[in-house]
């Protein structure tokens, strides 16, 4: 916990999914302590750390090297230009900085890369700082990060145990060109990944409104997110991107290997999209609880 953080009553006990739980974890990752969370900087460290924390006390068990939650990424530094109204990266050298993916698990026993394993993702970087202020990321990516603490909370909590791997995993390097999870898919240590969900600005705009993003024309994760998002209530569509797309998340590297993957977001995701004004006043509570009970009620039906 970083100083002046307080959680919630009952947070950690309480069995429902909740956004304003989710939406905790969006005022703190979006506040000046984590400086827009760059990689390779100590704001982007500060989130790493934050991260694992959560983690940790969720009862997820760790995933990365060493018996940590962290995998180290080698990504490039880079310099902000302004594109119309927004900012966007532009790499100045390849493998310049360090910094981590961060991954816990749930699942019977220690874990294992032999084992059936299912992915839920979002990246946790930002743009970090411009001229003394900073990128607050809420939408790209916080309400990504909420949902996925939220998922891993509820799941954490209940004695039922998954008969299958479930991997938690905060990307980093994301906003440069998808460098975390690409490093992450090219030297897979999980051998039967069976489907990714990855989730990537999807707070702002009506709370029961969805998109789904993926690489596939033939993706079995599309019917059973829709029909599940249709018991719920909510309005889902998706959109099959090309190879070359200007815009693009982490489940693609994933795609690209033919695991079924796809990235949830808002319809309304590029409003304020990489501007200093991707504020937490913009997200949407309800719409964080209802992505949070997308994922939980795919998940038991596909890793319970």
């Amino acid at each position: 916990m970083f100083p002046g953080t307080r959680q919630p009553d009952a947070y950690g006990r309480a069995s429902g999914e909740s956004g304003d739980f989710a939406f905790f974890h969006v005022r703190k990752l979006t506040s000046f302590y984590f400086h827009g969370r760059a990689p390779g900087t100590q704001g982007g460290n500060r989130a790493a750390q934050y991260l694992a924390g959560q983690f940790q006390k969720f009862g997820l068990k760790p995933g990365g090297e060493g018996g940590t939650y962290y995998q180290t990424v080698k990504g490039p530094s880079f310099k902000l230009v302004r594109q119309d109204y927004r900012w966007k990266p532009q790499i100045l050298e390849e493998r310049a900085l360090e910094s981590e993916n961060v991954l816990g698990f749930l699942g019977p026993g220690e874990i294992n890369p032999e084992k059936s394993t299912i992915i839920v993702s979002a990246h946790y970087d930002h743009l970090g700082t411009l001229n003394g202020d900073f990128f607050p990321g809420a939408n790209d990516n916080a309400s990504g990060l909420g949902v996925l603490l939220e998922v891993a909370r509820v799941l954490g909590n209940r004695s039922t145990v998954p008969k299958h791997q479930v991997l938690f995993a905060a990307w980093t390097f994301e906003e440069e060109g998808l460098y975390g999870s690409t490093f992450f898919t090219s030297a897979l240590p999980f051998h039967k990944v069976q489907a990714v969900i990855n989730l990537d600005s999807l707070g702002n705009g009506a709370p029961r409104d969805f998109l789904l993003w993926t690489h596939q024309a033939e993706n079995p994760l599309i019917p059973l997110i829709t029909r599940t998002g249709d018991r719920l209530g909510l309005r889902l569509r998706s959109r099959v991107l090309s190879p070359d797309t200007p815009h693009t998340s982490d489940h693609q590297p994933f795609g690209e290997r033919g695991i079924p993957a796809v990235t949830i977001l808002s319809p309304n995701w590029l409003e304020r999209n990489h501007t200093l004004r991707d504020t937490k006043d913009q997200i949407n509570i309800n719409k964080l609880e209802n992505a949070t009970k997308l994922v939980i009620r795919v998940l038991e039906e596909l890793a319970y």
